[in-house]
């Protein structure tokens, strides 16, 4: 018999020409958090961050909206992990709301390479090359002691990312 359940979604949207929103929410028996970055594009840097509880178990839970402010203009990258942790973690941190954020903020990465795609008009090899630029040693799928660039191709999720990014109508421009 389960006894507990925990659902986090996940939600990405380009809110401007080269800023991303995302948005991570964590919903369980006694959490309702949601925590929204909005990461400025091709740089990935948190440029602002908000954090909605409304249910948290404690009352002094809240108090973490008075610190996440702290990762703006980190920047998404090796090392972002820690430097998050430094800031969010121990007694001025939440370890629910570091997991979400550690979660959620590598995404605007990934997503990224699509809407750029999209933009340039570039071929499947095209992409490819420009995401193995991007990830080259920042994980085991790119790594570069193991990478066969004559392998690479796009797999049933990013043809369905594509797919869903293609019907998306272009951003606002971006305010100055």
């Amino acid at each position: 018999m389960t006894i507990f359940i925990r659902n986090i979604l996940i939600d990405l949207d380009e809110v401007e020409e080269n800023l991303m929103r995302v948005t991570a929410h964590m919903k369980d028996v006694v959490h309702d958090i949601t925590v929204s970055l909005f990461v400025s594009i091709p740089d990935y840097r948190i440029e602002d961050v908000t954090l909605e509880m409304k249910e948290a178990p404690e009352k002094n839970c809240q108090k973490l909206k008075e610190v996440i402010g702290e990762i703006k203009g980190l920047k998404i990258e090796p090392g972002f992990n820690t430097k998050v942790k430094r800031i969010l973690s121990g007694k001025k941190g939440c370890v629910n709301v570091l997991g979400l954020l550690t979660v959620a903020a590598p995404l605007a990465i990934n997503i990224s390479w699509f809407i750029n795609r999209k933009r340039m008009s570039i071929s499947d090899a095209e992409y490819q090359k420009m995401k193995q630029k991007d990830m080259l040693d920042k994980c085991i799928a790119f790594s570069s002691e193991n990478l066969d660039t004559s392998k690479l191709a796009l797999s049933t999720g990013e043809v369905a990312i594509e797919r869903e990014c293609s019907s998306i109508p272009p951003p606002p421009k971006r305010r100055k």
